[in-house]
């Protein structure tokens, strides 16, 4: 039996930085995505992104001066230039949160050069390229929900492919995908339950991907007026991702299915989520002092949906960090070594506090509260069924990223449903972009329904349809 824990890929990639690694499928599937960027529509341009992290595994990759370019820190690298070149960004307003979002990679980047030098704040800094990007071209490229739709349209017809290939992983058990390097072969089992994984870097990994656009399709799904093909899409597409999520046999791949039909239970309460929220803090904290193990404790050790699942170390993971509060608060740390559990950080939170400290971690907090307040705004502003269902959505993809982050750190494709969902939310709510349009639309609605009123009120009685006196 072909056991391969996460840490193992991390090894790979360590072992062979600085080599160039092209495989000439991936190469063209490279250079197709790269020519797709820069001449496709603004409500395509996403796809290159999507289509990279599917079907490309991290180990592809090609130096230049030493320095480590995978295919989809290169494409999200590309696709800024291609902003910056044609200006897209020019309606954008920057504001709160792409300050907040800037000074989190800051206060990574300086927090290890602090602790650590010249070199390892370089490494960092090449880490947080993809996060950088990937939040402004959320930022950019979404300039109303015809962008989002067309976003999903592609991730649907992407998901396709890549849910056949995670059928054939559970039936031959071999992976396709493994000839571009750090992707084992044979598909890792568990408990006796194969994990699809294809060409992203962790089985985990790969179902909080596809549980995060899950909720979105599911907009789709119940905006019905906005026609057949659209409903299609929206069930292909979820049905797609329920598909690559339940194949991971991951507890936190289920989850975050379970968790975006539970944030669609709250869509009539959508004016009354704040106070949703303070209730489910209140009830937190009530079963995190009424517990010996705390609120965390009660999650990660009592709820499990995979045999061998692993929450106890998750559960330890927090245990390490509140207990250890001095040796991380400033500037985060590099001894690992608080208990055996920290081996592998398997939390994107605590992972940032380790990383820059408290400054970093706050920052991506208010990320996290600005992105809702955003899709806030939203929501109130849409006029539209559809757009309002949509809009919805998107938060409720978000909510089930940044709760499944609690069990797996964003690397490789990870980093796309964590911080380009957040800068599509923070679109959402930017009066210059997307509330913008639902302007445009409440003026065209109402000049219809004054047209209206003026059409039944045109000098006919009600009665007999004749012209009055």
């Amino acid at each position: 039996m072909q056991k391969r824990g996460q840490k193992d890929f991390k090894t790979f990639l360590e072992e062979t930085y600085g080599q160039n690694l092209v495989h000439p499928l991936a190469g063209l599937i490279f250079f197709t995505s790269l020519v797709w960027a820069f001449c496709a529509p603004r409500k395509y341009l996403i796809w290159p992104v999507i289509m990279i992290a599917c079907f490309i595994s991290p180990a592809q990759r090609f130096a230049i001066l030493g320095l480590d370019f995978h295919f989809l820190r290169a494409i999200t690298l590309m696709l800024l230039v291609r902003i910056l070149i044609f200006r897209d960004l020019k309606d954008v307003r920057l504001g709160k949160a792409d300050l907040a979002l800037t000074g989190l990679v800051a206060a990574i980047v300086l927090g290890t050069l602090a602790r650590g030098g010249i070199n390892p704040a370089m490494t960092t800094a090449g880490k947080m390229i993809e996060l950088f990007c990937l939040y402004f071209i959320g930022r950019a490229l979404i300039r109303n929900l015809d962008d989002v739709r067309g976003m999903l349209l592609g991730v649907g017809l992407l998901a396709v492919p890549v849910g056949i290939s995670f059928i054939v992983e559970q039936y031959t058990r071999y992976n396709f995908f493994s000839l571009f390097g750090g992707i084992p072969e044979m598909t890792v089992m568990r408990d006796g339950k194969l994990r699809s994984q294809g060409s992203f870097a962790h089985p985990i990994i790969a179902g909080v991907f596809w549980a995060s656009f899950a909720p979105m399709f599911m907009a789709q799904i119940f905006a019905k007026q906005q026609g057949f093909m659209n409903i299609c899409i929206g069930w292909v597409g979820f049905i797609m991702c329920c598909i690559c999520a339940f194949m991971t046999n991951s507890s936190t791949s289920i989850a975050g299915i379970l968790v975006g039909l539970t944030g669609w239970c709250f869509y009539k309460f959508r004016n009354n989520l704040r106070m949703i929220f303070w209730i489910t803090m209140g009830f937190a904290f009530i079963i995190h002092m009424a517990s010996t193990r705390g609120f965390h404790g009660v999650i990660f050790t009592r709820i499990s949906f995979i045999s061998a699942s692993t929450g106890y170390h998750r559960y330890m993971l927090f245990e390490g960090l509140f207990n250890n509060v001095p040796k991380w608060f400033f500037i985060g740390t590099n001894n690992r070594m608080f208990n055996r559990s920290f081996i592998d950080v398997t939390n994107q939170y605590i992972l940032i506090a380790l990383d820059g400290g408290i400054i970093a971690l706050t920052l991506q907090l208010s990320l996290i509260v600005m992105g809702f307040k955003a899709v806030g705004r939203a929501l109130k502003a849409s006029v539209k069924r559809s757009d309002t269902l949509l809009i919805f959505g998107v938060g409720v993809g978000y909510l089930v990223a940044i709760i499944s982050f609690t069990a797996v750190s964003a690397y490789g494709e990870a980093v796309i449903p964590l911080y380009m969902i957040l800068g599509i939310m923070i679109s959402l709510g930017d009066p210059g972009t997307v509330m913008k349009s639902f302007k445009n639309d409440k003026t065209a609605e109402n000049d219809k329904t004054e047209n209206t009123l003026q059409d039944s009120n045109s000098g006919k009685t009600p009665f007999t349809g004749r012209a009055r006196g």
